[in-house]
């Protein structure tokens, strides 16, 4: 059962903020060092692959086992970082001062969990996006048409579009941001669902799906606060996101602990 009930009060979303930032606080170089260690490996790993990758007119059929290891290793480096993160955030919030070895710790069990409630999430968005996509492309084969000269590359002549075809690709195109602002906001607190309380992929995206409905527009304004924070980092010079990424998961960490609870199902804390 979720941890919260109808009758909570709604997300304070700057409590939120305060108790991320305070624990933030509690180990800002510990944070900081493994955020910079995670974006130090994720750019080795891309430069590994761009080394790997064929000049444009040699491209092979299919990727190189190289390359496919290291894409599996930049995913297991990206679920890694957020489990970490927020095994680190929970322990700061608890009031003690996460260790470096405590986010460095491979937890296997809480990476596949996040990594299948992940793909489930997506598969269920591919299968809702895939109709609304054929909409607008129905919708701008009305508004556009190509001709095949006998010589020379095809030319793409724009035709006076009816108000019909403008109608369904704008309505196709807004249910579609709908459909991916609904996710982001119902499934936001997905990582600490799945590597926390350790349920399976349908049970915490049904358990984040029943809590978060209740909350929707404060966690609406969560998440916009911390694209804010992220914002701010990138203009900080790209450098401010070694700051802005670990303070982000203490604070989604600490809106968390509002919404489902301070524990797990049978009270246990996510240390080393």
């Amino acid at each position: 059962m979720p941890a919260s009930s109808p009758s909570a009060p709604p997300l304070d979303v700057g409590a939120a903020l305060r108790d991320g930032w305070a624990a933030f606080q509690r180990a800002p170089w510990v944070f900081i060092a493994f955020t910079l260690l995670v974006s130090a490996l994720g750019l080795s790993l891309s430069a590994l692959e761009l080394a790997l990758t064929p000049a444009p007119g040699d491209l092979p059929a299919l990727p190189s086992p190289a390359r496919v290891l290291c894409q599996l290793a930049s995913l297991a480096l990206s679920l890694w970082a957020v489990v970490g993160l927020v095994r680190g955030a929970w322990i700061a919030l608890e009031g003690h001062r996460p260790r470096f070895g405590e986010l460095l710790r491979w937890d296997g069990p809480a990476i596949v969990r996040v990594l299948l409630a992940t793909l489930l999430l997506s598969l269920i968005l591919t299968v809702v996006a895939l109709p609304l996509l054929g909409l607008m492309a129905v919708a701008l084969a009305q508004m556009v048409q190509i001709d095949f000269p006998l010589s020379g590359s095809p030319i793409l002549r724009a035709l006076s579009p009816s108000p019909g075809g403008i109608l369904l690709f704008v309505l196709a195109w807004l249910t579609l941001l709908a459909v991916l602002l609904y996710a982001q906001v119902n499934q936001h607190f997905l990582v600490q669902l799945a590597s926390l309380r350790g349920r399976g992929a349908v049970g915490t995206l049904a358990e984040g799906r029943a809590v978060v409905d209740r909350h929707w527009w404060p966690v609406l304004g969560l998440v916009a606060l911390e694209s804010v924070l992220i914002l701010a980092g990138i203009l900080a010079l790209v450098v401010g996101l070694f700051v802005a990424v670990p303070v982000v998961a203490c604070v989604s960490t600490a809106a968390y602990r509002q919404l489902f609870g301070p524990a797990g199902p049978a009270g246990e804390l996510p240390s080393a």
